[in-house]
């Protein structure tokens, strides 16, 4: 998840707060009156529309912000458990900062927020960095970013980064200007003076969140009191348990009872530590929203396991289902209401990465009850649904590639798939790295490729047909890289496959050859590349026609070399 933010937006952001605020279940998402182009404004954290206290953090973050913005290079961590409101407490913080009179002055080259939740790639983030600041990631993108970023004075934000195995490169891109770090671990951000660490709220502060949350069922003070105590003051549990009482129409009184008694029972052991006290609690809390939902509301929140922690359309979850899009229309809204999901715009989102656990736990074999073949079903048809999506969008479409990549990422490590579910993978995995590949976004497109060509290869064998097109893609992702030696010898494999398995007159030849030849050109290797094209051209002229697109593009690139060729026989 990634937005972009400049400073000129800030005034209309200010004239509009009320409107750009969405007023959607507990949730609100502000979006940028002039979103950047290709970045679409429903990939930004949530506001939620029930903060409450953290008003000294978030006073210590406005004024550390502050601080930085006049220094240069500082990064500041908000650290803490998850489900202590890291994320809440500065996407408050952000909508405060964006519409302040002087923000210009703070950032101007503006706010550039990523969520390693989404998309846990740190070379993705830093190619998207360095290209959206005008620099060519092309083979090193996190040296890329610190280049161009020495020169700009612009707010990092950085969520999720405990999922990272190493985040000294995220500190390192400082530059000119400020890395903010969220993360699990305080270890993530070392210097104590500009580190802050979320924990449990006050007695007071719980109570006044449950009861902003439960509206009228949460009248019961003492009953309130009980039941923050007992969960602790922990914000999600607090939140999540609001939001079944207003959703539910059950009293705290009665929630707390029943509630007691399945903590006592589950909290009895004396070997957890206060993290996975608090866990479990909120464990049950979604326990106890699960077995609240009908069962077509019960299959939508497992169904989400599949999918990333990420935002996600409508169109996705209605093919896997294979109900109604109506029915599954009520049933997300009615996880909405006990704020599993939140819906910023158009699309849902699972509200919190540990009810995203949930959501994955309940397709584990151990604690599922979904029966192994609608499992199967549903699989099938989430590939069936990438495939038909991809193959119908248009391959430079960046917004539906910013939506849709992250619910493929899942497939890198999937590891319960059928045979034929592992080729249907391959063949999206092959398919969206053209994608990525095709809008210069290599560190996102190598592992996609990488990962078709060892399904293929498991699957196939190393010389099946179907082999050479993740071989021939990643060839041509390196090329764009600058890899020319691991680019040759993959389109040199790709072509010999191709040749022994399909003859030396296939059409699908041609990709190959043309491809080594460009290669070849790009290296000044005319001599070489020169009978390739012609070759390539014989067949494409003879088997797909003179004016076929790729028949027309060998041309063109075999008329560039000649000129070339041309311009230095007179030289």
């Amino acid at each position: 998840m990634t937005e972009f933010w400049q400073p000129e937006q800030h005034v209309q952001a200010q004239q509009n707060a009320e409107a750009i605020y969405n007023n959607q279940a507990t949730y609100h998402t502000y979006a940028p009156a002039t979103p950047i182009p290709q970045v679409p404004a429903i990939l930004l954290a949530g506001r939620t529309q029930t903060f409450v206290g953290r008003e000294q953090d978030l006073a210590w973050l406005l004024q550390q912000l502050h601080d930085a913005a006049q220094t240069v290079g500082r990064t500041i961590g908000i650290c803490g458990p998850g489900g202590m409101g890291k994320t809440a407490l500065v996407t408050e913080a952000l909508a405060h900062l964006v519409t302040q009179p002087d923000f210009a002055s703070w950032y101007p080259d503006g706010i550039f927020y990523h969520s390693f939740y989404t998309t846990p790639s740190l070379e993705g983030m830093a190619e998207h960095l360095a290209r959206l600041f005008g620099e060519e990631p092309a083979a090193d993108p996190l040296a890329a970013a610190r280049r161009v970023l020495s020169r700009k004075h612009v707010l990092l934000v950085f969520d999720g980064v405990e999922v990272l195995s190493e985040v000294r490169p995220l500190r390192d891109l400082a530059g000119r200007g400020t890395v903010l770090l969220l993360s699990r671990r305080k270890a993530d951000a070392p210097d104590h003076a500009h580190r802050r660490e979320v924990g449990l709220l006050s007695l007071e502060q719980g109570c006044a969140l449950l009861r902003a949350v439960a509206g009228s069922r949460a009248a019961d003070q003492e009953s309130v009191t009980r039941l923050v105590q007992t969960i602790g003051g922990y914000p999600l549990a607090l939140q999540l348990i609001g939001s079944y009482l207003d959703t539910s129409g059950e009293e705290v009184s009665e929630f707390l009872s029943s509630f007691e008694q399945e903590r006592q029972q589950v909290l009895a052991h004396p070997h957890l530590h206060q993290g996975e006290h608090q866990y479990q609690s909120v464990h049950l809390v979604l326990q106890r929203s699960y077995a609240a939902l009908a069962p077509q509301e019960q299959q939508a929140l497992a169904a989400i396991g599949l999918l990333a922690l990420a935002p996600f359309p409508l169109v996705l979850l209605q093919p896997i289902l294979e109900r109604p899009e109506q029915e599954v229309r009520q049933s997300l809204g009615r996880l909405v209401n006990l704020s599993l999901l939140r819906r910023p715009q158009t699309a849902y989102e699972v509200s919190h990465p540990l009810v995203h656990t949930f959501a994955v736990q309940l397709l584990a074999p151990a604690f599922t009850t979904i029966p192994a073949a609608t499992l199967q079903q549903w699989r099938t048809r989430w590939l069936e649904t990438l495939v038909s999506q991809f193959t119908a969008s248009d391959r430079y479409d960046a917004s539906f590639l910013t939506l849709w990549l992250p619910h493929v990422l899942p497939l890198l490590t999937l590891q319960e798939l059928t045979a034929a579910q592992q080729l249907s993978a391959a063949t999206v995995l092959n398919m969206v790295g053209a994608r990525t590949r095709a809008q210069g976004q290599y560190a996102q497109g190598e592992p996609l490729y990488q990962r078709a060509l060892h399904i293929c290869e498991q699957c196939l064998g190393p010389d099946h047909p179907k082999v050479a097109y993740p071989l021939n893609g990643l060839a041509i992702l390196y090329q764009g890289q600058g890899k020319s030696a691991q680019a040759e010898s993959l389109y040199q494999r790709a072509l010999h496959i191709r040749e022994q398995h399909l003859g030396p007159d296939h059409p699908l030849v041609v990709s190959s050859l043309n491809g080594l030849a460009t290669l070849y050109q790009g290296q000044g290797k005319y001599a070489q590349a020169e009978p390739l094209y012609q070759r390539a051209l014989h067949i494409g002229e003879q088997h797909l026609g003179p004016e076929h697109r790729l028949t027309q593009r060998v041309r063109d690139n075999y008329a560039i070399l000649q000129q070339v060729m041309g311009s230095k026989e007179i030289s």
